[in-house]
């Protein structure tokens, strides 16, 4: 592609390629309500009303699961990586919220 003017795409064709769903290695047992990809890496996070977060490497061919976290007293609405990428913050229809540690691997718990 050309570079486009004023944050457009250029006129002409557009190519896609659909390539392996990033989930398939372990879909949801529940309604996916979000989806993110990582701010600065190959990362991608699915997270459900099963009560689960769901974090793969996204490689376009195997897309391997990383993790899987489980939130006993809530469903996910919404999961979003912090925009430095350390967290993820999963909300749901409760009075607190929880975060996701990357590094450490910690979930807390945090009253709203």
């Amino acid at each position: 592609l050309g570079r486009a003017v004023g944050g457009k795409l250029p006129a002409g064709e557009l190519e896609a390629t659909r390539l392996k769903d990033a989930n398939s290695v372990e879909p949801s047992n529940g309604v996916v309500r979000s989806v993110h990809f990582h701010p600065n890496a190959q990362l991608f996070l699915t997270a459900s009303l099963d009560r689960s977060l769901r974090l793969f490497q996204v490689d376009g061919s195997r897309n391997p699961k990383v993790q899987t976290v489980f939130l006993e007293d809530m469903p996910v609405h919404q999961a979003r990586f912090s925009g430095d990428g350390t967290h993820v913050i999963m909300t749901g229809r409760r009075k607190h919220f929880y975060l996701y540690d990357l590094p450490s691997g910690r979930v807390e718990r945090v009253h709203g």
